[in-house]
Parts: structure tokens; C-alpha cells; sequence
């Protein structure tokens, strides 16, 4: 499931960006801003190069990266299409990880997690 080389295979183009920001920098700001910040750059250069259709460029990221799909599916228009592969959809409880699904629904114990993955200072 996580070959790209058969996407490729297909006539694909796959682009692997690097998405860095810098957690200085990143301040007040919220995560999710700085990530579609980041992608925008790799957007416009497949694009500007002529290697894709702008109409048709498709995002897909696993856990933390499923929630960057998310984020960008939902803050962006770059994007037409993604999957997000066990990425977390609902932070107020995080009830969607399955490995979770017996404990409390809310409770302070995530707090680092979310704190760490998310750079949120204190639960949604």
C-alpha cells in the first residue's frame, strides 16, 4: 500500500515534498497553516514544470500524514482528491484511534501527545 513505484508505473507523477517549518517561528500560529504553506511550493513547481495537470493532483499521507492530507483537503483548493490512512480526524477525544477505544473519551493524558504532533498547548 505504500509502494509509490507502482502509482509511477501507472503514469503517475509522484512528488514526495519536504515539508519543513520552523518550530521557533511557528509561534501563535497553528500547525495546519504552516503546512499548507509548505505544500504550496511543491504545488506550483509540478505544476509551472508541466508535469501535472493542476486540475488533477491527488494528496495521500499515513498517520501524522493523514492528518496533513486532512488539513490540506480541507484548507487548500490545490488539492482535488486525497486519502488520509489512519490519520487522526477528531483531536477533541482522539476516539478514532482504535488502541483507544476502551479508555476515558476525554481525558488529560493526551495532552503531550497532542501538545507534541499537533503543537497545541492545551486540549481542543
Amino acid at each position: 500500500m505504500f509502494n509509490l513505484h507502482l502509482l509511477a508505473a501507472r503514469g503517475f507523477v509522484v512528488v514526495i515534498p519536504s515539508m519543513p517549518y520552523d518550530e521557533a517561528a511557528l509561534g501563535d500560529r497553528l500547525l495546519a497553516g504552516c503546512l499548507t504553506d509548505s505544500a504550496r511550493p511543491a504545488y506550483d513547481a509540478v505544476v509551472k514544470a508541466g508535469y501535472v495537470d493542476p486540475e488533477r493532483i491527488h494528496v495521500a499521507g499515513h498517520s501524522l500524514g493523514g492528518w496533513a492530507t486532512l488539513v490540506l483537503m480541507t484548507k487548500t483548493k490545490e488539492f482535488r482528491s486525497g486519502i488520509a490512512l489512519a490519520g487522526s480526524r477528531n483531536l477533541l477525544s482522539q476516539t478514532d484511534d482504535v488502541r483507544l477505544r476502551f479508555d476515558t473519551i476525554v481525558d488529560d493524558s493526551r495532552s503531550p501527545g497532542l501538545a507534541d504532533n499537533y503543537h497545541l498547548s492545551e486540549p481542543p
